[in-house]
């Protein structure tokens, strides 16, 4: 084995499902440090991406620091479960949004939700905020989006929406380790690019290729 193209795996509980709670607890855990453990940790071998590489990168407020490091504009940002915090964050911007940081788990019966990003105002907070952390940002007033997808050394670059207007200010928003691209009129480059890292036609600069 000289490649291993690791991206958004069935979760090790999904075949387990059958089993009683402490059975398939108790399988899923196994499954993930047998396999799991052999996957992680294979010599000399081409990950696209590492599976400890996919969790790093994918913590909100770690890639909003990190983009400020490299000298990208972020939006103002509170991560807070304080419910004055987040009012007082609301009161000094004209307009802020609510995002999750990781979306909605399965429910039980194995559907998929989602949360979207939204808009939200003062009098939206109450002492449910307390419960669990919230990402919120000052809402950026937008003239278009870019999807940047990379792969190893190459970055492909697509302007999904816009005028035709360059921007006056750039903003980093987020970055997905698992991002979706096939749909991108790009798509086959990538794939090229991707399949050439894997074939090591190219190298990726670093054995863990984010």
């Amino acid at each position: 084995m000289t490649a291993v193209y690791y991206r958004r795996p069935t979760p090790y509980a999904a075949r387990f499902g059958h089993l009683p709670a402490q059975q398939r607890d108790f399988a899923a855990a196994e499954a993930r440090r047998g396999l799991g453990g052999i996957l992680n940790a294979l010599h000399g071998v081409l990950y696209v991406n590492h599976p400890y590489a996919v969790p790093q990168a994918d913590f909100k407020p770690v890639q909003l620091q990190r983009f400020a490091e490299v000298g990208l504009q972020i939006p103002p940002t509170l991560v807070a479960n304080d419910v004055q915090a987040a009012r007082k964050f609301a009161a000094d911007h004209e307009h802020i949004i609510y995002k999750t940081f990781r979306g909605l788990p399965r429910s039980e019966d194995g559907h998929i939700g989602a949360i979207w990003a939204q808009r939200v105002e003062p009098d939206d907070f109450d002492g449910s905020v307390a419960v669990t952390a919230h990402l919120f940002q000052a809402e950026i007033p937008k003239t278009g989006d870019v999807r940047v997808t990379v792969v190893g050394r190459r970055v492909f670059a697509f302007a999904l929406t816009g005028d035709g207007d360059a921007p006056e200010h750039w903003t980093a928003i987020e970055c997905n380790p698992n991002g979706q691209w096939g749909w991108l009129p790009d798509a086959q480059a990538i794939t090229n690019a991707f399949a050439d890292i894997l074939s090591r036609k190219e190298t990726a600069g670093h054995d863990r290729a984010r």
